[in-house]
């Protein structure tokens, strides 16, 4: 390992001592698709930095749907609020994304 290699593991190891996932992405071969990336218990570091991740957090948004089919899409809570109090939307939805 060089020095510019150990300075692109050193987030990824400090996210896995905050208690983040670290992610490792699969060779084809052994996943039979391309860009799989799996969850690691224990990490060892022995390929390149650039084939590991921190996992990213899910995106959240919301939605404010009308019977007429429109809506509006909010990226916080409380921007979904101030636009219900204003639009009366007949529906509410929160979204979250889901990250395998």
């Amino acid at each position: 390992m060089n020095r510019q290699e150990a300075a692109q593991l050193l987030p990824l190891i400090e996210a896995f001592i905050a208690g983040k996932t670290i992610q490792y992405l699969l060779p084809a071969e052994k996943s039979q698709a391309l860009g799989v990336w799996k969850d690691m218990n224990d990490v060892l570091f022995t390929d390149i930095p650039q084939n590991y991740r921190i996992k990213p957090e899910p995106r959240e948004w919301f939605a404010n749907l009308h019977h007429d089919k429109s809506g509006t899409i909010h990226t916080t809570k409380e921007n979904s609020d101030f636009a219900e109090r204003m639009q009366r939307p007949d529906e509410k939805v929160r979204v979250r994304e889901i990250i395998d």
